[in-house]
């Protein structure tokens, strides 16, 4: 099952008050404060926009690395093992609905 975050809609969501699109400076404690956000948030109207927000903030630092220095050496793994939970997180998740399978 492949889980469409708000971003991937046709239709666009509201700005988050940590709206990153036009952020060209991504920090680590940038990504990495959205991916604690998205796994901590118990409330499920919340969560699953938190989880795909903090998968496009930590894609978008991805790409910013890949020419520049990261903050920290292990930065890039990091990262991809932070993308590869949230893939996980939002296929467990998601049905479709933005509700959680396990609620």
């Amino acid at each position: 099952m492949k889980v469409q975050c708000f971003d991937q809609q046709s239709t666009p969501a509201k700005p988050s008050p940590l709206d990153t699109s036009h952020d060209l400076n991504l920090s680590a404690e940038l990504w990495q404060r959205a991916l604690y956000d998205g796994l901590v948030e118990t409330s499920r109207s919340k969560a699953f926009a938190l989880i795909c927000r903090a998968r496009s903030i930590v894609d978008s630092r991805l790409a910013q690395i890949a020419s520049e220095k990261p903050s920290y050496p292990s930065e890039a793994l990091d990262l991809q093992n932070s993308r590869t939970y949230l893939g996980l997180l939002l296929e467990c998740a998601g049905n479709g609905r933005g509700e959680f399978l396990w609620d």
